[in-house]
């Protein structure tokens, strides 16, 4: 240790080192003094930006308390869980809803982007197709009206036979003709 010493004393210094920058040392001490004004100035910036960022943290609900609002509107609310992405698009779109009642507004934003009109239902296909199927009255409505719009000929009692139409043998070939020139005219 007395050699690292010794060689540390022994070498020349160096001809750039901070201290020959200064012509005296009223210099340095000038320098030195607007130096700590800077580092105070910095130290101040940094308290404050730390004092600001731990007020905006204690502002932001915790993960938990988040966590509990979530679990709470869900069980409220089944069907929003299928609609999540659109609910959290709303809340990024609008950072002013705050509260408990920001993921209801978010939630009721979606639900009245995806409503449809009557006159919107009424072209829907899959819309009308569902209804029908789920509801044995509609169903039976629908199938009766059918019945009631077909001509009295065509009509089948409950639980005959298939045909179309009344059966008329033709006595001979003319009149087997005109039958025919009936059904293909639709009578």
């Amino acid at each position: 240790m007395d050699t690292d010493i010794q060689k540390n004393a022994e070498q020349p210094k160096d001809e750039g080192s901070a201290i020959d920058k200064f012509n005296s040392g009223e210099e340095r001490d000038i320098a030195y003094a607007a130096l700590e004004r800077e580092f105070t100035r910095k130290s101040q910036i940094l308290k404050d930006l730390e004092r600001e960022n731990e007020e905006l943290r204690s502002s932001i609900p915790q993960r938990d308390e988040i966590g509990e609002e979530v679990d709470e509107f869900v069980t409220q609310f089944p069907d929003a869980i299928e609609l999540s992405e659109d609910i959290a698009a709303e809340l990024e779109a609008h950072p002013d809803w705050e509260g408990a009642d920001a993921l209801l507004r978010a939630y009721a934003a979606v639900l009245s982007s995806k409503q449809k009109n009557a006159e919107q239902l009424k072209n829907d296909e899959e819309f009308i197709l569902q209804a029908i199927n789920t509801n044995p009255s509609v169903k039976e409505k629908i199938i009766n009206d059918y019945f009631d719009e077909m001509p009295q000929s065509v009509r089948l009692p409950s639980g005959q036979g298939i045909p179309a139409m009344p059966y008329n043998a033709p006595q001979n070939i003319e009149e087997a003709g005109r039958i025919l020139e009936e059904i293909l005219r639709g009578r």
